[in-house]
């Protein structure tokens, strides 16, 4: 029962990326991205990871998708979610199918930044991009973890001083002080 479940599920996700990233009829007009309002903007804490970015534009590209098509899939998805960094896809979309090399701004999120180098170096060398992006998104968690391990080797030292100035006092009023006290009083 639970695997119908999931295979429904898993079908439901494919029809969706499929008719984010399938061409339209000239009918249809195409889907923008809903901007995110000042009053539901999603939190940083619960923004999704970097390289849970890349890895999604690369499962998209894939899936068989044009690399243009997979900025916007995600960019899409983003925007359902109500992530800053939608438009900021959706733009390096409309780039990519003009034809326009996409920039890396100074102002670019880094996530955003090493998306656009792994496109960049597959358009130049002609390498599937999809494997540049996972790599990307390799070098993201790898950039994570260093930051984490760095950040928590700080708080160690960090800790010890505080811990230090109030353990010793507290160890010399109850340990030494009482002896001292005592050995005074015995002569």
């Amino acid at each position: 029962m639970v695997g119908l479940w999931c295979s429904m599920r898993r079908s439901d996700a494919a029809a969706r990326v499929r008719a984010l990233v399938l061409p339209r009829d000239a009918e249809t007009p195409p889907q923008t991205p809903r901007h995110p309002t000042a009053s539901s903007p999603r939190p940083a804490s619960h923004a999704l990871p970097a390289s849970l970015l890349l890895e999604l534009v690369a499962a998209v590209i894939d899936s068989g998708a044009a690399p243009a098509a997979a900025l916007r899939a995600t960019g899409l998805g983003l925007a359902a979610d109500a992530d800053a960094r939608a438009e900021l896809l959706c733009a390096a979309s409309a780039a990519l199918e003009q034809g326009v090399p996409v920039r890396v701004g100074p102002h670019q999120p880094t996530d955003l930044a090493a998306l656009n180098e792994a496109l960049r170096l597959s358009a130049v060398s002609g390498l599937p991009p999809a494997g540049l992006v996972r790599r990307a998104a390799e070098e993201q968690r790898r950039r994570v973890a260093t930051a984490q391990a760095r950040a928590v080797r700080r708080l160690e030292v960090l800790l010890v001083l505080p811990v230090g100035l109030c353990l010793l006092p507290a160890f010399a009023a109850i340990g030494v002080v009482p002896m001292v006290i005592d050995l005074i009083g015995r002569r």
